[in-house]
């Protein structure tokens, strides 16, 4: 079975390093990074992920921002999904911070202005690093500004859902998630058939601060 992998807010696919480093060989893995444009809705993500899998059937995680392509993913007839791993994850509006965030200035965030140090304790807590801070700005710079502000405008006007998924599905709930509120696991409790919470130890960022962990619940999902 393989494992695709969507990505975050980001939308590149290079966060995913800490995962791929440790995860097992002997699975498949796909990374899809979205497509770099702005305008795009979930819908047409989630069609263009579906032309890169194809016919054969498989396992998809989808990090935060990507919970929603996954939604609009399984949807589709065409795709033949086993399970859909949700991590940090959100079909809700997200947090107090989503309103806020949409108006941040990109391009001073970009620029390395705010202190590295600040940055990396804000999304990293206690795990943060030079070599996932640096990961971070890798990954964000290979965004233009205008795609990030679109993806934070939609982040804030969440469609409201209400078709039930019933592929199989696990949540991955970081212990320590500033920017994902607990109470957003609820929408998925109502909207999956059949699904199984893991939480974590980590940060919403939680692939980077807990590979290992993560790794491990993959490990049993991808069979």
């Amino acid at each position: 079975m393989k494992l695709v992998l969507l990505p975050g807010l980001d939308g590149t696919g290079v966060l995913f390093q800490p995962l791929l480093s440790i995860l097992s060989s002997e699975i498949k893995v796909q990374v899809i990074p979205l497509k770099q444009e702005a305008q795009l809705t979930y819908s047409e993500q989630a069609k263009y992920v579906a032309s890169l899998i194809g016919k054969e059937e498989v396992v998809v995680l989808a990090e935060s921002y990507s919970g929603l392509v996954a939604y609009e993913l399984a949807k589709l007839d065409h795709v033949k999904l086993s399970h859909i791993v949700f991590v940090a994850s959100f079909i809700g509006a997200p947090s107090f911070i989503a309103p806020i965030a949409q108006f941040l200035p990109m391009n001073i965030v970009k620029s390395g202005f705010i202190p590295r140090k600040f940055v990396g304790k804000f999304l990293f807590g206690s795990y943060a690093s030079e070599e996932l801070v640096n990961l971070f700005y890798n990954s964000l710079n290979k965004v233009e500004t205008n795609v990030i502000k679109w993806r934070l405008k939609q982040v804030v006007s969440i469609p409201e859902v209400s078709e039930k998924i019933d592929i199989p599905c696990t949540y991955m709930q970081a212990t320590q998630d500033n920017l994902v509120l607990k109470s957003s696991l609820e929408k998925f409790r109502e909207l999956c058939s059949s699904l199984v919470v893991e939480e974590i130890d980590g940060t919403h960022f939680l692939l980077q601060t807990n590979p290992a962990r993560s790794a491990e619940v993959l490990s049993g999902i991808v069979v």
